[in-house]
């Protein structure tokens, strides 16, 4: 059984695929408007430093990319990595 989409299409589930990301704040930032923490991945355990919600979103484009799934590549999708 293939799940479909809003307008009645079949969608194939073998080019979707849902990353998990484990997003820790600090609070004292966050308590003043500013983002700033550590993202990583669930499934590869690599790690970021954001300051932003821009380089948040940058990293989440970055490990969301087809480039990105093998495990390795996204570290290098932005500078901060640990």
């Amino acid at each position: 059984m293939k799940p479909w989409d809003a307008g009645g299409t079949p969608v194939s589930l073998a080019v979707q695929m849902n990353v998990s990301v484990l997003l820790r704040l600090l609070p004292e930032p966050l308590a003043r408007g500013c983002l700033v923490g550590e993202v990583e991945v669930v499934r590869t355990g690599q790690r970021a430093l954001v300051r932003s919600v821009e380089e948040l979103v940058a990293y989440l484009q970055g490990v969301a990319s087809p480039a990105a799934t093998e495990p390795g590549t996204a570290q290098e999708a932005m500078p901060g990595t640990t």
